[in-house]
């Protein structure tokens, strides 16, 4: 009886260290977000670990630096095991949307989803206030997360005709059609090289 006890506690011992010496041969998975490429991939081997790279879209700031791994810093794996690591390619490129047409607000509404950051202008146009009438860089140019966007923004006006020499209906129709409709006249003595009934001066001047 003594013998097989004996025999008996040889062998649960041997399974005990058998499972013990198992755990010890799994590798936690090593930190390595803000690495550089050669920097991630010198730990991983001196780790016992391979690593497989890959590029993916990532802030200006962590372009050329790991941004995530697979699985994740801890994750317990087995010597030779491959961890896949993504390098910060910088931001993605994406072409610049229409946004003409679109009120201020709109457009800015519409820059700020896409990572982008708006700027403003306000320009001279017939178009109604408040309303995008051109983009610098212009609509379809490929432009990154971060980039600062120009919005011409319309003020209502168009820059004011030059209507000296004309006469006073010729003067009205040019200044309407140019988005002026209140408009002031006075009857005074003209300089000798006016004829009576010509615009000779205006306030503010064309231009």
């Amino acid at each position: 009886v003594a013998a097989v006890l004996a025999a008996l506690a040889a062998i649960t011992f041997g399974t005990i260290a058998l499972t013990k010496g198992g755990e010890s041969d799994e590798i936690a998975v090593p930190r390595l977000i803000g690495r550089s490429q050669a920097d991630a991939n010198q730990v991983l081997q001196a780790a016992g670990l391979k690593g497989s790279f890959s590029k993916g879209p990532s802030r200006l700031e962590e372009k050329d630096k790991v941004i995530s791994t697979k699985p994740d810093a801890g994750f317990k794996l087995k010597e030779g095991d491959t961890v896949e690591v993504v390098i910060g390619a910088g931001p993605a490129k994406i072409a610049l949307e229409d946004l003409r047409r679109l009120s201020y607000d709109d457009a800015v509404r519409a820059l700020r989803a896409k990572g982008l950051v708006p700027a403003r202008e306000d320009v001279n146009s017939s178009a109604t206030a408040g309303t995008v009438v051109n983009t610098n860089p212009r609509p379809g140019t490929q432009v990154s997360e971060g980039q600062r966007i120009l919005l011409q923004v319309s003020n209502g006006r168009t820059e004011l005709p030059d209507v000296v020499g004309k006469s006073e209906p010729e003067a009205r129709a040019l200044l309407n059609q140019a988005g002026y409709v209140k408009i002031q006249s006075q009857e005074v003595v003209p300089p000798s090289d006016y004829d009576a009934g010509t615009v000779f001066r205006t306030d503010p001047i064309a231009g």
